[in-house]
């Protein structure tokens, strides 16, 4: 499990923006978001990073609270 963000927290594995994951491409299988994009200022930017990192065949699903 990968946990990231914008910022350090307690069980975060990787800072950064979500506009530029730094993440080799297709390298996720499966990816969840929650309360993203809402707070970016390119929500689409951030889908299309979303799907160059995930696996062909991969899975994304958003997380509501």
């Amino acid at each position: 499990t990968i946990a990231f963000d914008i910022d350090r927290f307690e069980n975060v594995n990787i800072v950064g923006e979500a506009q530029k994951l730094p993440l080799k491409d297709e390298s996720l299988d499966f990816i969840v978001i929650s309360a993203v994009l809402e707070h970016v200022r390119e929500p689409y930017q951030v889908i299309k990073e979303i799907f160059r990192v995930l696996k062909n065949h991969g899975n994304v699903s958003q997380f509501r609270v």
